[in-house]
């Protein structure tokens, strides 16, 4: 992300992110996210990732989300990550997610991410998300992520997000990621999010991400040590290290 990644989204009724979505990273060393990532997220109503939400990650040699992540989420009502979500991650060695992550999130009511969230990731080498990540999430009413969301991640080396990460999730109502939401990522090598990462979300009724949200992140400046050339990811444009992006 850089050191300073910075987004300011407008207040929002049913809606999503909320007032302000804010997200500070300090410089990272041959890493992700760096040593820290701060997300506040203002109280929404009906909707999004509810009254606060809070994420801090410890600083990481050479890695990606560090030894420790959690992530606290207060109680929403018709909406949001539901009463509580809680994601603990093992230390890693030039890694990225750790041996183990496991995310579990209580039932949540005309909402969120379902009964129960459980992902399981495999150990990995000098790696990111590992050699599979899957996600399975039960069915919501008039919830978010739809009746079932699966995530494949492929094996990486020395990387992050590996080969391809792809994310399907099936129709909601009066839900927040639409009808599709997929996510793919290119290969990489001794990287970051890969050569390209692109999010596309379809409409949504009653949601959270709104009609359209499209997430293109170009050029990556001094963030792949890799020695080949990243022709998707296009020239690195000197001096760019370190500026706030406002979207």
């Amino acid at each position: 992300m850089g050191p300073v990644a910075h987004m300011n989204n407008g207040p929002t009724v049913h809606g999503a992110m909320g007032p302000v979505v804010h997200m500070n990273n300090g410089p990272a060393a041959h890493g992700d996210m760096g040593p820290v990532a701060h997300m506040n997220i203002a109280p929404v109503a009906h909707g999004g990732m509810g009254p606060v939400a809070h994420m801090n990650i410890a600083p990481v040699a050479h890695g990606g989300m560090g030894p420790v992540t959690h992530m606290n989420i207060a109680p929403v009502a018709h909406g949001g990550m539901g009463p509580v979500a809680h994601m603990n991650i093992a230390p890693v060695a030039h890694g990225g997610m750790g041996p183990v992550a496991h995310m579990n999130i209580a039932p949540v009511a005309h909402g969120g991410m379902g009964p129960v969230a459980h992902m399981n990731i495999a150990p990995v080498a000098h790696g990111g998300m590992g050699p599979v990540a899957h996600m399975n999430i039960g069915p919501t009413a008039h919830g978010d992520m739809g009746p079932v969301a699966h995530m494949n991640i492929g094996p990486t080396a020395h990387g992050d997000m590996g080969p391809v990460a792809h994310m399907n999730i099936g129709p909601t109502a009066h839900g927040d990621m639409s009808p599709v939401a997929h996510m793919n990522i290119g290969p990489t090598a001794h990287g970051d999010m890969g050569s390209v990462a692109h999010m596309n979300i379809g409409p949504a009724a009653h949601g959270d991400m709104g009609p359209g949200a499209h997430l293109d992140l170009g050029p990556l400046a001094h963030r792949d040590p890799s020695p080949e050339p990243k022709e998707a990811l296009g020239p690195v444009v000197p001096g760019t290290r370190g500026q706030e992006v406002h979207t």
